[in-house]
């Protein structure tokens, strides 16, 4: 939780980097933050890099994060937003 962007505040390429390192971890927990965070404050350039990551996350083995990966997906197709979390 340490790693949302309302407390980073910044567009910080090393910390966006690092995010996205994340998205394959083991944990459902980091996954489930990961999501948090890119659908919660990713600046607009990291457009494509999240849409990846929505399409990972929306196969991943834990319902939840698959579940809140295809909400996004959604709203991010009626709208063109992901920032929806």
């Amino acid at each position: 939780k340490e790693i949302c962007p309302c407390r980073v505040k910044d567009d910080i390429d090393l910390f966006w980097e690092r995010v996205i390192e994340m998205i394959d971890d083991p944990a459902d927990n980091v996954r489930e933050q990961v999501l948090h965070t890119l659908c919660d404050g990713s600046p607009d350039h990291m457009e494509m890099k999240v849409l990846d990551a929505l399409e990972i996350f929306n196969r991943d083995r834990n319902q939840y994060i698959r579940r809140r990966a295809h909400k996004v997906l959604s709203a991010y197709r009626r709208s063109g937003k992901w920032n929806v979390l």
